[in-house]
Parts: structure tokens; sequence; C-alpha cells
């Protein structure tokens, strides 16, 4: 399953401050309210079987020493009739609000749960694209099979569009690279798990992309400083126009690990 973003990073470019400077709250740039739509294809092997279109509203409130930014996206789906029926099920409407917060004394929270100290520091490097190389796990089967996807170090698959082998990670770390439980196996086309299991990762593949580009635009727009996850953060609540690029990147590493924790259950039962 592959996504195919249609509005591109032209809208978030628009959204770019240049300066690491445009983080104060007094900087002219700064925007309280704003709000833009994502659209993308969904195809399964190549076809077209759906678009997601993905609002975003951005609300932004100054108390103070204060600050409080609740973002709300909205996820609708439109399915073609070619579209199988379990990612119906699986891909299904959806509204969500996330509410930050910085105080006066600095301190972020996230939906009312305090960010620590160690995890705001974690440097947050731009992860390059991944190849196949000889350290690879699985690398020379992978390259000799007809059909692979996913992130080689993380989550992927490789098979003869018969018999596929799979070998994944439950999770993200904080600095991107595979985390929580580790499965591995071997299984034919037509077992249901298979087919679930080669279409996330798929997906996870695509948000992975999305993640790395997000938060390449990010940075780029801080002028190249060294980012870390209060970086990021701070870009969300500052209410610059960057906030678009965190917003997206965070989003995107979320759906990561919402991913990796259903290929890890899929895997686990093939």
């Amino acid at each position: 399953m592959k996504f195919k973003k249609i509005i591109s990073c032209l809208l978030m470019v628009a959204m770019i401050g240049t300066t690491s400077s445009a983080f104060a709250d007094s900087s002219t740039n700064v925007q309280n309210n704003r709000n833009w739509t994502n659209v993308e294809d969904i195809t399964v092997k190549g076809e077209k079987v759906a678009t997601r279109e993905t609002t975003y509203i951005y609300e932004r409130k100054v108390n103070k020493d204060d600050v409080t930014v609740e973002v709300s996206t909205k996820d609708h789906y439109d399915f073609l009739e070619s579209a199988p029926s379990d990612l119906k099920n699986e891909l299904q409407d959806k509204t969500e609000t996330v509410t930050f917060k910085r105080n006066n004394k600095n301190e972020y929270f996230i939906d009312g749960e305090k960010l620590d100290k160690e995890t705001l520091s974690q440097p947050l490097v731009v992860p390059a694209p991944e190849s196949l190389s000889t350290s690879t796990p699985n690398s020379f089967a992978i390259a000799a099979s007809s059909d692979t996807g996913g992130v080689p170090q993380i989550s992927h698959y490789y098979g003869n569009y018969t018999t596929y082998s799979f070998d994944t990670y439950s999770k993200l770390t904080a600095t991107f690279g595979p985390g929580g439980n580790h499965a591995s196996a071997t299984g034919n086309i037509n077992n249901t798990y298979v087919n679930r299991a080669m279409n996330t990762i798929d997906r996870f593949s695509d948000h992975y992309a999305s993640f790395r580009d997000n938060l390449s635009l990010f940075s780029a727009s801080l002028g190249g400083v060294v980012l870390t996850w209060e970086t990021l953060i701070g870009g969300i609540v500052s209410g610059v126009g960057a906030v678009s690029a965190a917003i997206l990147a965070r989003g995107y590493y979320n759906d990561c690990n919402s991913d990796l924790n259903d290929i890890y259950n899929y895997v686990t039962r093939i």
C-alpha cells in the first residue's frame, strides 16, 4: 500500500520562517490561528483504491507567560469500489485534538503530561534514506528477492510473490531507530496476516519518508541549528511559520509507531 502526496511541500514552504529568532513570541511572524489540508492517494499494489484528506486546525492562546496550543486533525477517506474490505475496516474517518503547553518555567506539556528534560534534550538527527548494504539484516536475501518493501533496519519484507519473509520492531526510538520488541516470520501470500503485514509495512515506509521530509523542512527553516525534541515542540508552541512542518513531522512520527505496532502484531500471527 502506497501513499502518494498530492498537496506537496509547496503549502508548507509558504508557512516556513527563515531563522530561529522567529521563535520569539513577539515576532511579527506569529500566527495564532491557521488551518491547512493534505490530500493523498492510497494505493494497493500500485493501484489507487482510496484518497485520504487530512485537515489541520491550529489554535494558539497566550495567557501572560503561558502558551497553549490546540491542534485538531480530521482524517476523511473516500474509497473506490476496488478497495479491499479489510482496508476499509482499518482506515476509518477520525478526529483528534492534541494540546501543547509551555508555562512560565519553560516546561512543556502534551495533553497535560509533562515532558521530562531527558526526552526534550534528545537530538533529532534527520535520518538519511535507507539503503541496502552488507550490514543490513538479510541484505543479500533482500537484494535477490523479486518483491521487497519497508525500511530495512526497522521493518521490512522480501519475497518471490509466493513466499514472504518479515523482520520488524514494534516501535521507533526517540532518535528514530528500531525499538521495542522484535519479531520475524515467513509465510505464504495466501495468509491473511502476510498481506496485512505487507500493506502496513508499505504504509510505514511512506510515513517514515514523510516524517523525514518534514523534519528536514523544519530544520532548514531554522538555519541548520541542532534539533532536539524541545526544538520541535517549541516550534509548535511558538506559532511561527515553521509550525506546520513541526506538526506534520511529529504526526508522522506517531503514525510510524502506530504502523509498527500493527506490523509487529501481524508478523507474530504469521
